[in-house]
């Protein structure tokens, strides 16, 4: 068994692997938009591949080729090819971080965001990681860190309604890529409205991180929010994430 990185980009049709093998494994693979590949053995009809999945021929060919199932999306991931059986003796349910991580990065496909409130008189200052309606993707919110200049109570939640300054876009993690469609987005409010409180956190003038065991997934039409807990309190905040199409 081999294993090869798999680099697909929107400007190339097929790669191909040279192998003399009758199993072929798409071990993993990421995308900002299908990750699915088509595979053609030497002499042999394609077949449709999800990450994680493989197939087996009934005898070997002594090459392989592989292009997005869609023709236009950039895959990063991983392909296995060999002959005989491909045993995983992991545990179930565990799942290689570090790597999905690096792979996801390199796709273009993850990203940071930072939306600074500064403090208003009489108003207390909201922070938004948002997705618009319409975006095609969904926010996989692995970590936060908030801050204020102030000891004070923040709050953080969820809302369907979108605040009422936008501030930046995302920056992608890969040095280069192409920015996120999502949003922050900022605003100096009486109160919170539409907003359903997921926990809190007591600030002392310094950054509290939250690294999320389980990530939060946000939907086109909902923003994950911050607030501060006093009036003329400001709220600096990072968000860490990627996206998947939907």
């Amino acid at each position: 068994m081999q294993s090869y990185p798999l680099a697909l980009s929107s400007a190339m049709n097929v790669t191909s692997f040279a192998n003399d093998a009758d199993h072929f494994i798409y071990e993993s693979g990421v995308s900002a938009g299908d990750a699915r590949i088509i595979v053609r053995p030497e002499n042999g009809a394609e077949i449709i591949l999800k990450p994680g999945q493989s197939f087996r021929i009934a005898s070997d060919a002594s090459r392989w080729f592989v292009k997005s199932f869609d023709g236009v999306s950039t895959i990063a991931g991983v392909i296995i090819i060999g002959s005989g059986d491909f045993v995983d003796n992991g545990i179930v349910g565990t799942v290689s971080v570090v790597d999905g991580a690096k792979i996801r990065t390199d796709a273009g496909v993850a990203f940071l965001i930072s939306a600074d409130c500064a403090a208003l008189a009489a108003n207390i200052a909201l922070s938004q990681l948002w997705n618009p309606v319409g975006s095609g993707k969904k926010i996989i919110l692995e970590s936060f860190s908030l801050a204020s200049s102030n000891t004070v109570q923040i709050g953080f939640g969820y809302s369907a309604l979108q605040v009422a300054t936008l501030s930046g876009v995302g920056v992608c993690k890969k040095l280069g890529g192409a920015a996120s469609v999502m949003q922050a987005r900022t605003e100096n409010a009486s109160a919170t409205t539409g907003v359903t409180k997921m926990g809190s956190l007591v600030l002392s003038a310094a950054v509290t991180t939250m690294v999320l065991k389980e990530p939060i997934v946000i939907n086109p039409g909902f923003g994950f929010i911050a607030w501060s807990g006093a009036v003329n309190t400001d709220i600096r905040a990072i968000y860490e994430y990627f996206e998947e199409s939907i």
